[in-house]
């Protein structure tokens, strides 16, 4: 922002040559951007259906009808790709799981609607989308970026909310980032796409009933918010 309001600061007066040469950048940058999409939307139908570690620049360059150097343009290494379509999905999820919790208002509600969507999401994916759940493996197992700040804007997400609650009186907790990272920790087994799995197969029982590891944290926090 800083930097922003400097460069307004020491921009000249704009000229007819100024407004044609932002007018050809803007139509450059948005073809640019087009191009990446088309890059991405290839890259995503591919994964889905062969899965990424079976999908190569090459396999998208021919879907999409350019070269190998050209998605290079865009994307320095394959797994760069392979973590914006990543970044896709999660964004993705993590949109579902803040339109659940603007749908209730009232108490707990919008906490547990956002970590029902979390979970139901994930367990969707698992069940329909295997290779993008195998692509969301990879991502934690290879602790790439996105990642990291998909599971920081989960718990960004759960303090907010809790946030929220507090603003209401309904919780009263003394720190809302500790009560995230205690209502994160609880359910993480279960949107966290290696750990789901794993449980699966350790611990069948525990995936038919999520809400009983949820349940008792939500209690804990309106517990307090009554004191």
């Amino acid at each position: 922002m800083i930097w922003d309001a400097l460069a307004f600061k020491q921009r000249k007066r704009p000229s007819p040559l100024d407004a044609e040469t932002s007018s050809v950048a803007g139509r450059i940058s948005a073809a640019r951007a087009h191009k990446q999409q088309g890059i991405l939307d290839a890259a995503e139908k591919l994964i889905r259906r062969y899965g990424h570690a079976k999908t190569s620049i090459e396999d998208i360059s021919r879907v999409i009808g350019t070269s190998r150097a050209d998605i290079y343009r865009f994307f320095p290494t394959k797994e760069a790709l392979d973590q914006r379509v990543f970044a896709r999905h999660a964004h993705f999820i993590l949109e579902r799981a803040r339109d659940a919790a603007r749908c209730e208002t009232d108490g707990s509600a919008p906490l547990l609607a956002a970590i029902i969507s979390l979970v139901e999401q994930t367990a969707s994916m698992i069940e329909c989308e295997p290779h993008i759940q195998q692509l969301f493996a990879t991502a934690f197992a290879k602790d790439w970026e996105a990642a990291h700040i998909y599971i920081s804007q989960v718990l960004a997400l759960i303090e907010a909310i809790i946030s929220d609650g507090m603003k209401t009186g309904h919780f009263a907790v003394s720190d809302p980032a500790v009560a995230a990272q205690r209502v994160l920790t609880s359910v993480i087994v279960f949107i966290h796409p290696t750990l789901v799995t794993e449980a699966a197969l350790k611990f069948p029982s525990l995936i038919p009933g999520p809400l009983t590891q949820i349940e008792p944290v939500l209690a804990y926090l309106s517990a307090s918010g009554r004191k």
